[in-house]
């Protein structure tokens, strides 16, 4: 397998060696004109140059279609993170507020300092095995942890956990911002029962 900068590596050596083989070839029917244009030597060196030619050519466009596509790539990277910078700077103060919110619930209900920074990357979708390579835990540590993070907030999973704290967050303009409760939403019921929606 020829890796990427490799393979640039390559590209390049080509595109310098092919040419200079290619004007050799011409070189030589011109200090060495033939006595015929039909010659084998004159014929083979004509298809010689010819697929020199053509192989710097498809070489020089796929190389530029890479570059084209690298700088997409890295465009496209930025923007996401210009997106991301401005809605972390639009959104410092509420989240920060909303921290200190949470941090207050986790400490009301009597975690310690390592169950709340379990409940926390829980909150943030991270997995037990993601968190243990995260705090550096064994496996067995943090579920244990997390286990007691349910059991002190008498709350029965993580979905629970994350409902806890984002039941009431909803989007401007969404059915759901009526005022109304959960139960007054189709299937909102059934679903707590734990039964599929009709």
């Amino acid at each position: 397998m020829v890796f990427p900068r490799r393979q640039h590596g390559f590209q390049a050596l080509l595109i310098v060696f092919l040419p200079t083989i290619a004007i050799m070839g011409l070189l030589d029917l011109v200090l060495f004109p033939p006595t015929s244009l039909f010659v084998l030597r004159v014929v083979l060196e004509a298809v010689f140059v010819a697929l020199c030619i053509g192989a710097v050519a498809l070489i020089w466009f796929e190389w530029m279609g890479m570059q084209r596509s690298l700088s997409h790539a890295q465009d496209s990277l930025v923007t996401q993170q210009e997106e991301r910078d401005a809605w972390r700077q639009r959104t410092q103060r509420l989240l920060r507020g909303l921290g200190e919110e949470v941090e207050a619930q986790l400490k009301l209900w009597g975690l310690t300092r390592a169950e709340r920074e379990i409940a926390l990357l829980l909150l943030k979708g991270c997995g037990q095995r993601e968190i243990a390579l995260i705090l550096k835990k064994s496996e067995a540590t943090v579920r244990h942890q997390a286990a007691a993070v349910y059991g002190k907030s008498r709350l029965a999973g993580r979905n629970e956990l994350a409902g806890f704290f984002l039941e009431n967050l909803i989007l401007p303009g969404s059915v759901l911002d009526s005022g109304d409760d959960a139960g007054d939403v189709p299937g909102a019921s059934n679903q707590e029962e734990g039964t599929p929606p009709s």
